[in-house]
């Protein structure tokens, strides 16, 4: 669990680092509209950058084996099927 929380720290600490950067775009260039954008440019940085990428990606392994490991404490079925076939040919 303390990795999961260090991963997702990292995306949310790249994805703030984006809205900083927007935010200081923003305000240079003008722009009226700077909430739309600034979802819009969110995006693109994640999508974009390496690392978030990386850490998004290690957050969706670590809660797949989150899953995995709780599925030790589901309920388990076994099937087992035999077959015999006895030929009593005496003649």
């Amino acid at each position: 669990m303390k990795f999961i929380k260090t991963v997702l720290s990292k995306v949310v600490i790249g994805t703030a680092g984006a809205v900083l950067a927007h935010g200081a775009f923003a305000q240079t260039s003008g722009e009226g509209s700077a909430s739309a954008s600034l979802e819009s440019y969110v995006r693109k940085v994640v999508n974009q950058n390496p690392e978030v990428q990386a850490s998004w990606r290690q957050l969706q392994v670590a809660m797949s084996d989150v899953d995995i490991a709780r599925g030790g404490f589901r309920p388990q079925v076994d099937v087992l099927a035999t077959s015999a076939y006895t030929d009593r040919n005496y003649g």
